[in-house]
């Protein structure tokens, strides 16, 4: 597994790349010395070349790029693309083991809603510049991480990992309203106990705990909203 107790990630970029407004985009080929290129696919079609391996791309997609590593990217013209995307550095904590990360190149997430909730948020950060952003994106690209590892060695069974991003899908929906354990199970018709399990597997959090950071967090844009 990564090693993420002992890494800051510092953020450097981060845009929401829209290709059907702008259809020519393209990455010549390069090399980030010490950045890390990390784009989730929402949808449209692109072409990734990763040290001389081209893939093509599309909704679900993960791509992690890390310092060092040869890459070009360019969308295609019929379809054009369309992903979340940042660049970071990472850094060492003083007296802690050096960190370093252990994470596919090329996946497709079980826990993709999430991810796009977290990628969106710290796009949404990066790019409103308020006070404090570049420490809140600090804190997202580090739970991105995260979840990515997590998901990487806690893999579930894909039909339950689509269970779970239906409850999560119906948690983002309705965190206003007032849900109880046995609401959330009903949502894919299994007993609280067995969905409590999986859940916890899937996403590191108790159902619980992961509607109650929904709600802090969507308090928190109200609130900055407001200023």
């Amino acid at each position: 597994m990564a090693e993420l107790d002992g890494i800051i990630p510092e953020v450097t970029y981060a845009v929401d790349r829209d290709c059907r407004l702008f259809s020519q985009w393209h990455i010549p080929k390069r090399v980030l010395k010490d950045e890390c290129n990390f784009l989730l696919f929402l949808g449209g079609t692109a072409w990734f070349d990763y040290q001389g391996e081209v893939r093509q791309v599309g909704q679900g997609d993960l791509v992690c790029v890390l310092a060092g590593e040869e890459h070009a990217a360019w969308t295609c013209l019929e379809d054009p693309m369309h992903c979340y995307a940042f660049n970071f550095r990472i850094y060492s904590l003083p007296n802690r083991k050096p960190g370093h990360l252990e994470l596919p190149r090329f996946s497709q997430p079980a826990n993709f809603k999430q991810l796009q909730y977290l990628f969106h948020r710290l796009v949404q950060h990066w790019v409103a510049g308020r006070h404090n952003y570049r420490a809140k994106c600090r804190s997202i690209a580090l739970n991105i991480l995260y979840e990515i590892d997590y998901w990487q060695h806690t893999r579930l069974a894909p039909q339950r990992a689509d269970q779970v991003e239906q409850v999560i899908e119906y948690l983002m929906s309705n965190y206003h309203h007032q849900i109880t354990l046995e609401d959330m199970a009903k949502v894919i018709h299994v007993n609280p106990v067995y969905f409590s399990r999986i859940f916890k597997i899937a996403t590191g959090q108790t159902p619980i705990q992961y509607l109650t950071a929904i709600r802090i967090n969507k308090a928190i844009d109200l609130l900055r909203e407001s200023q």
